[in-house]
């Protein structure tokens, strides 16, 4: 099996990085174990993270362009900082209709691309557990939480922001990524781009 590791994101527009990427330069200084920036560990919410065959690749971008064409600008308004399990320090988003839905239309499109392979289902709910076995992915439809994660730390040592506030991190998302993902659920190397234009 030539599988390798993706990841299909809601993109911040470049001035949108700037604060995250802040942020998480902060929480290196304070024991976290990577660092956002603009190239690679690029912030991002993800939308869709599994495994797929290599040769994939350009079925899966078709597939992409096709769902993303006339879909709208996605407005991501921030709720508050979350300590996550894992040790990851993340910025919680409110779910929006136009999340799901377009969550729902990627995993459709593009699933049945992905080949099927044991997954570690230890510790998971029977939601989680079902959507690892459908979709290699546990966080989908009411499991789904949209957020930018900033960093991780060794876990029971998660800091939190004293003086960012949460308004600052709202944004509209103008396009999708379609990236090889690294260690950490992070976005290494973007592979396709797609706007959302409506």
């Amino acid at each position: 099996m030539n599988s390798a590791p993706y990841n299909i994101v809601l993109e911040l527009p470049p001035r949108a990085k700037n604060t995250p990427i802040k942020l998480s330069k902060q929480f290196r200084k304070r024991g976290g174990i990577f660092t956002l920036a603009r190239a690679s560990f690029v912030p991002h919410i993800t939308i869709y993270l599994t495994d797929f065959p290599k040769r994939n690749e350009k079925k899966i971008i078709a597939k992409l362009r096709k769902v993303t064409e006339g879909t709208k600008p996605i407005l991501c308004k921030p709720l508050h900082y979350r300590k996550v399990k894992g040790g990851y320090v993340d910025i919680l988003y409110h779910k929006t209709k136009s999340m799901s839905d377009l969550q729902k239309a990627v995993i459709a499109a593009i699933n049945p691309l992905r080949e099927k392979y044991a997954t570690q289902l230890a510790g998971l709910s029977a939601t989680r557990k079902r959507n690892a076995k459908r979709f290699g992915f546990t966080d989908i439809g009411t499991t789904y939480h949209p957020h930018v994660t900033l960093s991780r730390f060794t876990e029971g040592k998660e800091a939190l922001p004293k003086h960012m506030p949460i308004s600052s991190f709202s944004f509209e998302a103008i396009s999708i990524g379609f990236y090889h993902r690294g260690e950490h659920g992070t976005c290494r190397k973007l592979i396709a781009r797609f706007p959302l234009v409506g």
